[in-house]
């Protein structure tokens, strides 16, 4: 959440300076300042809401294995979102018009989303460009992800995004059947504790599974 709530905080700070486009970038050193004026032009030439940079070159330094997570990771995302346009969610060197940067100040802090940020502004309904960009080695320093620690939170990305997307507006259509489900496995296990049945425990444990789900669903559409 540090990563994007710093970010929020950035984006925050410059909208108080009324620009007409805002920049981003990691602070590693693996990303060259000299391809924000192709982002701007971008931004200016496409007609756009947001350029995001593409690493079409990752560095050698980030390993194949990471490289390959990293893809599928993005291909998944891109499912999720039912945006195939969208070529690298993982590369903070971007340009935004004021009205993204405002929505992502908002939406960013206190969570892991900066992630996400290409899919965030498709889902609010803005245009993207991207810019290929270039990769460079780490010079210093390590990265603070790494392929299992991320793994986890892509499954966790990917069930956001898809709620994001499908029920945003509609959350009764997600809400609605999981309700239903767990009335209907509360009355099946009361049957099976009422008549005595040997395998109660597992008519109760089912229950309580789906009132777990029906609650985080709740919370999350909250």
């Amino acid at each position: 959440s540090g990563q994007s709530t710093a970010t929020a905080a950035g984006l925050s700070a410059a909208l108080a300076l009324e620009p007409h486009a805002i920049v981003t970038m990691d602070a590693d050193l693996q990303q060259d300042p000299a391809d924000i004026p192709a982002l701007l032009n971008a931004l200016h030439d496409d007609n756009v809401d947001a350029a995001c940079g593409w690493r079409r070159g990752r560095a050698s330094g980030d390993g194949v294995v990471r490289v390959f997570i990293s893809a599928v990771a993005n291909w998944m995302l891109r499912v999720a979102v039912r945006s195939p346009q969208i070529k690298d969610s993982g590369c903070a060197l971007r340009a935004y018009r004021p009205w993204i940067a405002e929505y992502l100040s908002a939406c960013l802090p206190g969570t892991e989303w900066h992630r996400l940020i290409p899919y965030l502004v498709v889902v609010e309904g803005g245009r993207l460009a991207h810019v290929p960009v270039t990769h460079r080695e780490r010079s210093t320093g390590t990265s603070k992800y790494t392929v299992f620690g991320r793994m986890p939170k892509v499954a966790s990305d990917l069930v956001t995004l898809a709620y994001l997307v499908r029920f945003r507006h509609k959350p009764t259509y997600l809400l609605t059947p999981l309700a239903m489900c767990v009335a209907l496995s509360f009355l099946a296990s009361s049957w099976a504790v009422a008549a005595r049945c040997p395998c109660w425990p597992l008519f109760v444990g089912v229950s309580v599974a789906a009132l777990g789900v029906a609650l985080s669903a709740l919370l999350f559409a909250a």
